[in-house]
């Protein structure tokens, strides 16, 4: 990152003795008060404080301090409270405890240092400064100074700069944070916008243990094949909604574990929250249908046979992954390699990561003999992996060892 320098101050850049200050190898995160915020820069965005965020993210980044100043309102784990004035003497970057900025452009500033007479402001997308970028910073200033504007690479920008002056800027930064953690594929869709983005941040802002919110998860997926049960057709509707929340919640927790900097430790697995959903969901809609409508023995026979088959083919799946077995390939495949291999082009903003589950929603309505055969395509599609996969081969040191005579026998 890098542009031209501000007005150069001789006090900085000179010693005593006239000699001219090599660039210092520290870089240290300066943290100031930002007395314009109307947002609470104490009130968490996607589960940890804008400030917090700066200070973990610039740690991590390879910055080898941070200082908080005077009138910074929240106690910052990692960061040392300084008062106007006290040494700094290294290269600095002063932000406001309000800014969000993504964790590429504090890893950029690591790897490429400013000369100590460089000085720059960065500004967010939208005009206003959020953090002030120096070579040498010789004390803690009482406000944030202004410069010429960073020239941006072509990695970052502003866009990838927020300020929470306002509550209507919260959104930005909430982008940011997850795109800077790899967790905005999907974003443009209206899936996301309306269903996995609220709940995320419910999730987020509820600040519940993981273990917790892995148990709801599995206890709502499970207690889906319960709803069914008392009544055919709202408990299919209701029991469908049940298992979309349960799997969205689970598919929802390693994006919080990111969010929360790898917090605690799985109560049970997200990833066996879907099977055992379709398992409980698709053996009471096989209930339902064979004990609730009037058909011959033979017909029942076949449901239940089928119904069977993909709840066992489920459950399966579901043993396999809680014993870390990979040697029986049953994963669901993919709706979108298979769209994509079909030549089908889907919109980006009708992108549904969860198809199974919403389409048994949608079709719920219309009856439970519909939301039960797309319970039972799920299930069957699950041995598409393994009927499909090559047969493993053997390891190829067993194999030689078979063929290799024994030393250790003497004649």
């Amino acid at each position: 990152m890098s542009g031209r320098g501000g007005p150069r101050d001789e006090d900085d850049d000179v010693g005593d003795a006239g000699e001219l200050r090599l660039p210092p190898s520290a870089l240290a995160l300066v943290l100031l008060p930002d007395t314009e915020a109307a947002f609470d820069p104490q009130k968490p965005v996607l589960g940890v404080i804008p400030a917090q965020r700066l200070v973990d993210d610039a740690l991590a980044a390879g910055f080898t301090a941070a200082y908080a100043g005077p009138g910074v309102r929240a106690s910052l784990r990692g960061a040392e409270e300084l008062a106007t004035g006290d040494a700094i003497d290294c290269a600095a970057l002063v932000v406001v405890e309000s800014a969000t900025i993504h964790r590429e452009i504090l890893r950029l500033m690591v790897e490429h240092p400013l000369e100590v007479d460089e000085r720059f402001t960065i500004y967010d997308d939208v005009g206003r400064p959020a953090a002030w970028f120096t070579g040498y910073l010789k004390h803690l200033p009482a406000v944030m100074p202004v410069s010429e504007e960073i020239a941006w690479p072509a990695e970052v920008g502003p866009a990838d700069v927020a300020r929470l002056v306002y509550a209507e800027d919260r959104p930005r930064a909430e982008a940011i944070v997850r795109r800077s953690r790899g967790l905005d594929e999907g974003d443009t869709s209206l899936y996301s916008r309306f269903v996995a983005g609220p709940l995320l941040r419910g999730l987020a802002a509820a600040e519940r243990p993981l273990a917790q919110i892995e148990l709801v998860a599995l206890t709502l997926a499970v207690s889906s094949g319960a709803l069914v049960l008392l009544h055919p057709w709202l408990g299919a509707v209701l029991g469908a909604l049940a298992l979309l929340l349960g799997v969205e919640i689970a598919r929802q927790i390693p994006a919080l574990r990111q969010l929360r900097g790898g917090d605690g430790t799985a109560f049970v697995s997200e990833v066996v929250v879907r099977p055992f959903g379709h398992a409980a969901f698709g053996a009471a809609l096989t209930y339902v249908l064979v004990a609730e409508e009037i058909r011959s023995g033979a017909a029942d026979l076949v449901l239940l046979g089928i119904g069977g088959a993909a709840v066992f083919f489920s459950l399966v799946q579901a043993r396999s992954l809680l014993r870390e077995q990979r040697t029986v390939p049953l994963e669901l495949p993919s709706s979108a390699s298979l769209a994509a291999r079909l030549g089908v082009r889907w919109p980006a903003r009708w992108r549904v990561p969860l198809a199974i589950e919403v389409l048994a929603l949608l079709l719920a309505v219309a009856g439970p003999s519909f939301a039960w055969a797309v319970m039972v395509v799920a299930g069957l599609a699950r041995l598409w992996r393994w009927f499909a996969s090559p047969e493993a081969e053997e390891d190829a040191g067993a194999v030689a060892d078979r063929g290799r005579p024994d030393l250790g026998r003497s004649r």
